[in-house]
């Protein structure tokens, strides 16, 4: 673009050109700087192509997503406003029979669909499926593009079946859906995201009918797509929850779909996200690791359990505080290593955003790239487990010294997992489980609340904040609150560890 004379004829594409790529990068870094800029090319290659150029509908559709993206990161309603003029400007140039009208239907579709999510109108959905529905017809099937308009369809749909209780449209987003899931071929990294979509519209038919049928193609869409070795890692953990939630609750061993989702953790920590969308999936990890923890101390499966607990408590509190993590450590020994991975690491989250052709091809080969790199680094001193969990046996030795206690509490149970050594002069390691039956989820968020409470109104600091002068343990009423507090975790949590343990407790008057 800095080489292109002001008058050249192909300027207008080369701004488009740069403002796309800026776009795919902000997808997957989230740098607000990058789709700002991103906007102000876009605008400025429309502003370039007079109306009567067969180009300009691309240009303006390609506005129109940037201010689409822009909205849906910032929320301000004026972006998509513009975004749906600008989309609808792209469709009114698109003559009948040009290739590229089907692509500025969907956009459109899709813009308003959104503009649907946020003011409620009816009417704003019923033109997105009307428009989706024009992108389908006017697709060939054979086109790279058409599974995308599909699933855009199928998902309009199901929206407005759930709105106004209709059947039909329930069946029709099926239909759509699985069209766009069989027309998309095996490796494309757009597959798991078409299965994930798939799978829900099947399980909201199995809520409205109860339907076993659509239960086992329900499960088995999530399954695929949680154990699809392309494709964007979130969507991959989204499906192995969905698989592991509704495996648990219809009598089917849930530990597969936890396993999966387990395992996808490092290359989620790995994806360097904006820090909020690190803070709300950083919840969704926390609980789901709960659950998994759970599910495997109800199968028995008690050092799998363990493994799974210190992999989730690693990952979130390495990326909340901060700490040194593996993808760190070697950046700091082999940064060309990890450069490397990095850039793969980006690219597969570009294709997943953008179906273009020829991605299945690319995915495919970032995928060999990707597992050739990993095992490359795996082959260095000191990493090993680069992005593995680590093994019941790595973890063990740690209760040498003495018990370990890790606990779990979910919705369903709350226990105390329990490291102890023989007195072997080999220090054979052993888990127990302590059931905490009178402590739950609802009691540790009550007890949490409250200390939050105390350490507020006492002048200590809350993390982040300046030191402020307080009580550490504070008096008055405030110190009886604190102390119930302390009684409760003593009565429900700790007094039955150690009765577990058969311990002693030594009071003072015995001493």
């Amino acid at each position: 673009m800095q080489l292109t004379s002001a008058t050249h004829p192909q300027l207008a594409d080369r701004l488009d050109d740069l403002g796309f790529t800026l776009q795919q990068r902000f997808d997957v870094k989230g740098d607000i700087i990058d789709i700002e800029r991103a906007i102000e090319l876009h605008g400025n290659a429309v502003g370039l192509m007079d109306n009567a150029n067969l180009n300009k509908p691309v240009l303006l559709s390609n506005l129109g997503l940037a201010l689409k993206t822009r909205f849906l990161r910032l929320g301000n309603l004026e972006d998509l406003e513009n975004a749906i003029l600008n989309k609808q400007k792209a469709v009114d140039l698109t003559p009948d029979g040009h290739p590229d009208r089907p692509t500025c239907l969907s956009n459109l579709g899709n813009a308003l669909q959104a503009r649907f999510s946020r003011l409620g109108s009816l009417e704003d959905l019923e033109n997105a499926i009307l428009n989706n529905q024009k992108a389908v017809n006017l697709m060939p099937n054979g086109h790279p593009s058409k599974p995308i308009f599909l699933s855009n369809l199928g998902n309009a749909l199901e929206i407005r079946s759930v709105q106004l209780g209709s059947s039909g449209d329930l069946e029709n987003a099926i239909l759509n859906k699985q069209r766009a899931v069989d027309l998309t071929p095996s490796g494309h990294p757009g597959k798991p995201g078409r299965l994930y979509n798939l799978g829900s519209a099947l399980e909201t038919r199995f809520d409205r009918f109860g339907s076993l049928e659509d239960l086992e193609i329900m499960l088995n869409a999530y399954s695929q797509a949680a154990k699809s070795p392309t494709g964007s890692p979130i969507v991959r953990f989204r499906a192995a929850c969905a698989w592991a939630k509704h495996s648990g609750q219809h009598a089917r061993s849930p530990l597969s779909a936890y396993s999966c989702a387990i395992d996808l953790l490092p290359r989620i920590a790995w994806l360097g996200l904006p820090l909020t969308d690190q803070h709300a999936l950083l919840a969704d990890v926390g609980g789901i690791v709960r659950e998994a923890v759970s599910a495997a101390i109800k199968m028995e499966e008690l050092e799998t359990a363990v493994e799974w607990a210190e992999q989730g408590r690693s990952i979130v509190w390495q990326n909340m505080l901060g700490l040194r993590t593996p993808v760190g450590d070697l950046r700091a020994k082999h940064p060309r290593l990890a450069d490397q991975l990095q850039n793969i690491a980006q690219q597969m989250e570009a294709l997943t955003s953008y179906d273009v052709a020829g991605a299945n091809v690319k995915s495919s080969k970032l995928a060999i790239e990707w597992e050739n790199t990993v095992e490359e680094i795996r082959k260095l001193p000191g990493f090993e487990s680069f992005l593995k969990a680590k093994r019941f046996s790595q973890l063990a030795p740690a209760a040498c010294e003495g018990p370990v206690v890790i606990l779990n509490v979910d919705n369903s149970r709350a226990d105390a997992l329990v490291l102890t050594a023989d007195d072997s002069e080999e220090k054979h390691i052993s888990v127990v489980n302590i059931p905490l039956t009178r402590f739950s989820y609802e009691s540790s968020q009550k007890l949490c609340e409250n200390l939050t409470g105390l350490l507020k109104s006492s002048g200590l600091r809350a993390r982040g904040e300046t030191r402020k002068t307080g009580r550490l343990f504070p008096g008055g009423s405030t110190g009886t609150t604190f102390q119930k507090i302390l009684r409760i975790l003593w009565l429900d949590v700790v007094k039955p560890v150690i009765d577990g343990l058969e311990y002693q407790v030594c009071h003072p008057n015995d001493v």
